[in-house]
């Protein structure tokens, strides 16, 4: 998990207290970050569960231009004209994600996909917002590990694949709801049936 989320009691209380690695995106320490990840994806059992948040921050349109901005001056042009063409998520970064795979070869990979949530800009927000407006609606998609791509050039092509699905899931939501919306009447006041001024 991300180093600033300690400031949150739950987080902190919890993620101390439980296998975990805060981490912070620091380029000098990227390789450190990398092996306390395959550390703790290393030996996992049935019943283990490795939770990774490959995208490293919540979704804004500005955080994605970004992260698309970065994939380009790292060279990583492929991979940046896909992160173009999605538009609801941010693109993974990879090496927290190759390290865990790499780390645990035969443990399967579950994708997960949220709508809803991306409209509460922070943590600090969550209370702000309760009750939500609508359902959370998400989705899980499991892949066998014997499915998942072992080179680096094929997991690459393999993550951005599913985060384009990913993409689509999340834009069919959020049409959806767009369309969902639209389709509701609107309530007048009681005394003006026409929904007219006073």
């Amino acid at each position: 998990m991300l180093a600033k989320l300690q400031w949150e009691p739950l987080f902190d209380v919890i993620g101390n207290r439980l296998p975990n690695r805060f981490i912070r995106h620091d380029p000098t320490h990227r390789e450190r970050y990398l092996q306390e990840i395959a550390e703790l994806a290393t030996g996992l059992g049935e019943r283990d569960a490795f939770v990774l948040f490959p995208e490293g921050h919540n979704f804004t349109p500005e955080i994605r231009g970004r992260a698309i901005a970065h994939l380009r001056r790292g060279g990583h042009l492929r991979e940046a004209l896909k992160a173009e063409r999605m538009r609801r998520v941010l693109p993974p970064r990879l090496g927290g994600a190759e390290a865990a795979i790499a780390a645990a070869p035969e443990a399967d990979v579950v994708f997960a996909a949220h709508t809803l949530l991306e409209d509460i800009p922070s943590i600090a927000n969550v209370w702000s917002d309760v009750p939500l407006p609508r359902p959370v609606s998400a989705r899980y998609w499991r892949v066998s590990s014997s499915e998942i791509p072992r080179g680096k050039d094929g997991q690459v092509d393999w993550l951005f694949a599913w985060w384009g699905e990913i993409d689509r899931w999340i834009d069919d939501r959020r049409a959806q709801v767009d369309h969902e919306q639209l389709a509701r009447p609107v309530a007048h006041d009681a005394a003006d049936p026409q929904g007219g001024d006073p």
